[in-house]
């Protein structure tokens, strides 16, 4: 598992064909298939050497590299002056959930503390913050169509759940075609 992560963070420290970095640097594209697997590759990194009195000095420097050229190149895609553009990025509501979830993995592998794959592999996005996130998650909600099965007043009951994540999750439930369940009408007497 270490290794394969390893080879994976290296390919992308170097910028090797088929690398989210490659994409990036060398087609000027974000690239779905090669971010998911930088960051599946972190989280693996994160687990092998969580328990590790020192973390390497290589491998570590790789990590900086990458999160650095990677954050680099978002910059420069939004700098007005600057001639750099990505084609290809996620729209306006997932670019900064892909952004949260990088920071995470990377301030994780050096931090030495776990991820839950659960929540960061999970469709609902980052943005509604860590609380709702956690609720959630502790709920069982780890996918946006899972919330077609509860309404806006359930969910608002649940501890760390704001109007502004409902707000947030209405509108990526609606990308989808889908809704909040009806609210329950109160039987009559």
């Amino acid at each position: 598992m270490k290794s394969e992560a390893v080879r994976v963070l290296e390919a992308n420290g170097n910028g090797q064909e088929g690398s989210f970095i490659y994409y990036l640097h060398e087609k000027d594209t974000f690239h779905e298939d090669s971010y998911w697997e930088l960051y599946h590759a972190m989280i693996d990194l994160i687990e092998a050497t969580k328990q590790e009195p020192y973390l390497e000095r290589g491998i570590s420097a790789t990590v900086s590299k990458v999160f650095s050229y990677i954050y680099r190149s978002f910059m420069w895609n939004f700098c007005p002056h600057d001639q750099y553009s990505i084609r290809g990025l996620p729209d306006e509501g997932r670019f900064p959930d892909r952004v949260d979830r990088l920071e995470e993995v990377f301030s994780a592998y050096f931090n030495g503390i776990s991820v839950n794959r659960a929540v960061m592999e999970s469709d609902i996005p980052t943005r509604i913050g860590k609380p709702a996130a956690r609720a959630l998650a502790h709920a069982g909600y780890g996918r946006l169509d899972q919330l077609a099965s509860i309404s806006e007043r359930e969910l608002l009951k649940l501890h760390g759940v704001g109007p502004k994540a409902v707000g947030i999750l209405r509108r990526e439930l609606e990308e989808k075609g889908l809704s909040f369940a009806p609210d329950a009408v109160p039987r009559k007497s």
